[in-house]
């Protein structure tokens, strides 16, 4: 079993993060590990291949989360992350995907969109995924 208090002590030492001058002592800070046992039903399609073809078997509960909870937005979430991707990010998939963001908005969930600019490198990771244009094709629009 891993000791996780040990390993984000030791990731935040070698960072940095040695005292409460520099905003955090690793030492004395608390460290919350709260890691449950997968859902039943999540489990069921990530352990199938005992009982599933390949084909079959789904890919976890994996995620990411980007930014934190606040009352900056209607939506609780950050103004950078509101006001400046959805229109640049619905621009993009109609103009390199031609299909509307409600068509592709279940792939992009999967994918963590930090800043303005890696939105043209989710777009491509969904075409790829999706093969809706061939590799050089694709290539050439993010290029663009």
């Amino acid at each position: 079993m891993l000791i996780y208090e040990k390993i984000v002590r030791s990731t935040c030492r070698n960072i940095g993060f040695v005292s409460a001058d520099v905003g955090l002592d690793a030492d004395n800070c608390k460290v919350l590990v709260g890691i449950e046992q997968q859902s039943p039903n999540i489990a069921q399609g990530v352990h199938g291949h005992f009982t599933k073809k390949l084909e079959e078997i789904g890919a976890g509960d994996q995620g990411h989360m980007l930014g934190y909870t606040t009352d900056e937005t209607p939506e609780f979430s950050q103004k950078e992350f509101t006001a400046k991707k959805p229109q640049s990010l619905v621009n993009l998939c109609i103009g390199v995907l031609g299909i509307p963001l409600e068509d592709i908005i279940e792939d992009l969930e999967e994918i963590a969109i930090g800043l303005p600019g890696d939105i043209k490198l989710a777009v491509a990771a969904i075409v790829r995924r999706r093969k809706l244009l061939s590799d050089d094709v694709l290539t050439k629009k993010v290029a663009e």
